[in-house]
C-alpha cells in the first residue's frame, strides 16, 4: 500500500511539474504603426508587424492591422479595426505550414497630457476567427493597455516636439469567450515593454527597445524576450 501512495505521490509531482513549466523564448519584431489624419475627428491607421522567429533567422509571424478612427473629444477616441495575423508552424507532412488569425475589434482610448507626459489607456474587445490544423474556432478577447511617455530632452512650452523620450507600456489580455478552446485560462498573456525614443518632427518617432511577453498554455507558460524597432508616422491631408 505504501509503494502505492508513493506511486501516486510521483505521479501527481510529475504533473505538477509539467503544468508549472516555463518555456524561454526570445525573438525580434519591427513594426510600423502609421496614422493618417482626414480630418478633424476622423483617422485612418495602420500597424504592420514582422516577428522572428526563435533563431533570428526566419520570419515566425506577421500582423496586417487598419482601422477606423474617429474623435469624440479631445481626449477620448473610438476605433473599428481588423487584424490577419499569420503564424508559421511546425508541421508534418499532411499539416498545414502556417495558420492564420482574422479579428474585428472595436475600441475606446483617452489620451492625457500631464506636464508633457503622455498617456495612452485604451481596452479593445476582439472577436477571433482562429485557423488550427483540425478545425477552425472562435473566441473573443479583451486588452487593456497603458503607455506612458516621458520627455528626457527639455521640451518647450508649447509642448514636446522633438528630441529622446522613454515610452513605457503594458498590456494585458483576458478570455472572455471560448477560453476552454484556447488555454482554459481566463488571463491570457501579458506585455510590458521598455523603450527609447527619438521624435524627429511632429510627423516621425522611432523607438528600440524590450519587450517581455508571458503567455499562458494548456500546460505551463511561455516567456518570450523581444527585442523591438518601432517606426511611427503621422501625416493629413491638406
Amino acid at each position: 500500500m505504501k509503494k502505492i501512495y508513493l506511486f501516486v505521490a510521483l505521479c501527481l509531482l510529475g504533473v505538477s511539474s509539467v503544468k508549472s513549466q516555463t518555456h524561454q523564448l526570445q525573438s525580434s519584431w519591427v513594426m510600423w504603426v502609421h496614422n493618417h489624419s482626414l480630418s478633424a475627428k476622423n483617422s485612418i491607421n495602420l500597424d504592420l508587424q514582422v516577428r522572428s522567429n526563435e533563431q533570428f533567422d526566419g520570419i515566425k509571424n506577421f500582423l496586417i492591422r487598419p482601422s477606423f478612427n474617429h474623435s469624440i473629444n479631445k481626449n477620448l477616441s473610438a476605433t473599428l479595426g481588423y487584424s490577419y495575423f499569420n503564424t508559421q508552424v511546425n508541421a508534418t507532412e499532411n499539416q498545414k505550414s502556417s495558420l492564420s488569425e482574422n479579428m474585428i475589434w472595436e475600441q475606446f482610448s483617452m489620451h492625457q497630457n500631464i506636464n508633457n507626459i503622455n498617456v495612452i489607456s485604451r481596452i479593445r474587445l476582439e472577436q477571433r476567427f482562429i485557423e488550427q490544423q483540425s478545425s477552425n474556432i472562435f473566441t473573443q478577447r479583451i486588452r487593456f493597455f497603458v503607455r506612458t511617455v516621458i520627455p528626457i530632452t527639455k521640451s518647450k512650452p508649447k509642448g514636446f516636439n522633438k528630441g529622446t523620450y522613454i515610452a513605457l507600456q503594458e498590456e494585458a489580455f483576458f478570455n472572455v469567450q471560448n477560453k476552454n478552446k484556447l488555454n482554459t485560462h481566463f488571463y491570457d498573456q501579458n506585455r510590458i515593454s521598455l523603450n527609447l525614443g527619438y521624435k524627429f518632427n511632429q510627423k516621425v518617432n522611432l523607438e528600440v527597445g524590450y519587450l517581455h511577453q508571458s503567455i499562458h498554455r494548456k500546460l505551463g507558460s511561455t516567456n518570450n524576450n523581444i527585442f523591438q524597432i518601432v517606426l511611427f508616422t503621422k501625416f493629413k491631408n491638406k
